[in-house]
């Protein structure tokens, strides 16, 4: 299996680690998490690629099943093929413009980590040693060291997340300063349980 840490970055991170924790731990951890992040990366243009395909496989599918509408194994590939489809669909739509789910993960994993594994608090010192971790443990993960502001804005948002209305339906009737009864709460970040989504 593949070494994820050289010795000069793992060495950058054990720095950061609070004395006394478990090294071995944290390796693995860290080396799971790294993984895991590596793994949800994937390229724009391949999803689109592989969208493309499942449309055509949905709309043959379909068309199959159409014909022979008693046979289960035509309904099963239907069923199948729409359920692809969906789920490259919803994907695509995570990933349009700047977002991006993975990273968004990786840092809720990497606090997590941090809070979890170390048991240590959610800091927001500049030069504090969450900071210095993220740094460090995002540098190794992306292959790209981000600034120790935008990682202490990180955990920022981590503490205190806003959460923003999204309406997922508008009834007729309803004034502008009115609140839709039918709508999505979502907070990019919470450290207990990962990035969510709840309705209310």
């Amino acid at each position: 299996m593949t070494e994820i840490f050289t010795n000069d970055e793992w060495q950058a991170i054990v720095e950061v680690i609070p004395p006394g924790k478990d090294l071995e731990q944290a390796r693995r951890e860290l080396t799971e998490c790294i993984r895991d992040y590596r793994g949800l990366r994937l390229p724009r243009a391949k999803v689109k690629v592989a969208q493309k395909r499942a449309e055509r496989r949905d709309k043959l599918a379909t068309k199959v099943a159409a014909e022979w509408p008693e046979q289960e194994p035509q309904k099963r590939a239907q069923v199948n093929a729409r359920a692809q489809l969906e789920g490259l669909s919803m994907l695509t739509r995570s990933i349009k413009g700047k977002k991006d789910p993975a990273r968004d993960w990786l840092y809720w994993r990497l606090m997590a980590i941090w809070k979890d594994c170390f048991g240590m608090a959610l800091t927001t010192t500049s030069r504090g040693p969450l900071v210095r971790f993220l740094v460090a443990a995002v540098g190794v993960a992306t292959g790209k060291v981000p600034i120790a502001a935008t990682m202490r804005t990180v955990v920022r948002r981590a503490r205190h997340p806003v959460p923003v209305v999204v309406h997922r339906e508008r009834r007729q009737g309803y004034r502008a300063n009115q609140t839709p009864k039918n709508e999505f709460l979502i907070s990019r970040f919470n450290v207990a349980s990962g990035p969510y989504l709840s309705v209310r």
